[in-house]
Order: C-alpha cells, then structure tokens, then sequence
C-alpha cells in the first residue's frame, strides 16, 4: 500500500490534520509506502 501526504494549502478552509513523524514511522513499520510532497 502507498500513502501520499500533499503540501499544505495556506488557505482559512483547510481544515486537514497531518500526520507526525512518529505516525508515518508506524506507517513505514508496517511496510506502507509513504510519499511526502515538498512544501
């Protein structure tokens, strides 16, 4: 499985949580692809 985070949005509406590091540590742990884009 893959998992892609997006660059945050700078905008009022946002209202999405992303993950910490520890999260996406899990993630990987558990053999999960995770691919961050720049911001």
């Amino acid at each position: 499985m893959r998992i892609g985070i997006r660059r945050e949005d700078k905008t009022e509406w946002e209202a999405r949580v992303p993950l910490i590091p520890k999260d996406v540590e899990k993630l990987i742990n558990r053999g999960i692809e995770v691919f961050l884009q720049p911001s």
